[in-house]
């Protein structure tokens, strides 16, 4: 919540919640898969298709592009008082992430996480690595 406006911040990007972990010491990893695209682009028979995969039992694989950034809050939410975002840019899988969201399904991620790009150390990005 914004301290000032009493709102949650909107990145004003759909975007997907992939998870958190508490890292210790007042740290706590949260997870985003971030798509490329709008999902009013993806083609509905796919997304159809993809369900019933989901529905089987299979569990298929996206590929993203990540991105870790380390910035601790203005003021402490919850005890914590680090933040480590692990962005994932969705590259392919946009139709499987959204059907499994849609089902409540799981699906694989191939992620290429940045040594460079972010807002953190190379200790740090092979610390969520391991």
């Amino acid at each position: 919540m914004d301290s000032f406006y009493g709102l949650p911040h909107n990145p004003r990007v759909p975007y997907y919640r992939a998870g958190e972990q508490d890292l210790g010491n007042g740290a706590r990893k949260f997870e985003f898969l971030v798509p490329m695209f709008p999902d009013r682009w993806l083609d509905w028979n796919s997304v159809r298709r993809y369900k019933d995969l989901l529905a089987s039992g299979t569990l298929p694989t996206a590929v993203a592009l990540s991105v870790l950034d380390v910035k601790g809050p203005a003021e402490a939410y919850n005890q914590v008082v680090e933040h480590w975002c692990l962005a994932h840019y969705l590259l392919d899988g946009h139709h499987k992430v959204f059907a499994a969201a849609e089902s409540g399904h799981s699906v694989q991620l191939l992620a290429f996480v940045s040594c460079s790009k972010g807002i953190s150390s190379r200790e740090q990005v092979a610390r969520i690595l391991e």
